[in-house]
C-alpha cells in the first residue's frame, strides 16, 4: 500500500473553503439517489474540489 504523502485535492478544498463539505454530501446525496457508482461520486467531487482550489470558492449554484 501506498503511503499518503499530504492532502487530497478534497481535503485540501474543504481546508481552504469550508462549505465545500456540504457540497460533498449534499452531491453524495444526489448521486445515491440516482444510483450511480461511488466511482463516480468521487470523480463529480474531485473536479469539484480542483475548482475550488483554483478560484478559492464555490461554483455558483444554478
Amino acid at each position: 500500500m501506498r503511503k499518503k504523502s499530504g492532502f487530497t485535492f478534497v481535503e485540501q478544498a474543504i481546508v481552504l473553503v469550508p462549505e465545500f463539505k456540504m457540497v460533498v454530501h449534499k452531491l453524495e446525496q444526489q448521486v445515491t439517489l440516482r444510483g450511480q457508482s461511488r466511482s463516480t461520486l468521487q470523480n463529480y467531487i474531485r473536479r469539484i474540489a480542483l475548482f475550488v482550489i483554483h478560484f478559492g470558492k464555490l461554483p455558483p449554484e444554478d
